[in-house]
């Protein structure tokens, strides 16, 4: 056959502007592979001194787990738990509205870390005041949150789509916290 007349071979792969990702050993093979160097078997002295670290590590993780999982949760306890009640008594004048905005205040108060915008102090202090019911509503009376529910109230009001933090917000315009 002449040069001429020779068979052409076509590249047809399309060329990509992102990455090319070619396959090879995943992880399991690869750590089969540096356990059976390092750890497992291997003739060196580094193998053998690999070893023993790697028992020491194991051994340090399971008998020090649960005493880790134990000084971690002594390090941040919650600031209020479901047994906590925010409790206050109405005064003359209240709105169950203006009720509602002293306890969150309260329980704000106590837990520094909860950031909310206007809007959703005022969704939250819609949601608690409709919880209360109006014949325990009377001046004197001293109604109860559970932290629970103000728990519960943060959440949603944290879920709150864009639209619907933008309404709350030109609510809460001309409110004083």
């Amino acid at each position: 056959m002449s040069a001429k007349h020779q068979p052409q071979l076509v590249d047809n792969r399309q060329k990509s502007n992102g990455p090319v990702f070619e396959f090879g050993p995943g992880w399991g093979a690869k750590t089969k592979k540096f356990l059976k160097k390092y750890a497992l078997g291997g003739d060196c002295s580094l193998c053998r001194d690999t070893r023993y670290v790697l028992l020491a590590v194991i051994i340090i993780l399971v008998v020090g787990w649960p005493y880790f999982k134990k000084m971690a949760g002594q390090q941040q306890p919650e600031p209020l738990t479901g047994q906590i009640k925010i409790a206050e008594v109405v005064q003359p004048g209240d709105s169950k509205i203006k009720f509602a905005r002293r306890a969150l205040a309260d329980y704000l108060a106590e837990s520094p870390d909860i950031t909310l915008t206007n809007g959703q102090k005022v969704f939250i202090e819609t949601i608690l005041g409709q919880g209360i019911t109006s014949d325990t509503f009377k001046t004197g009376a001293s109604i109860e949150f559970p932290a629970e529910t103000m728990k519960s109230a943060i959440a949603k009001s944290k879920s709150l789509s864009p639209s619907q933090l933008k309404y709350w917000e030109a609510a809460a315009k001309g409110i004083r916290f």
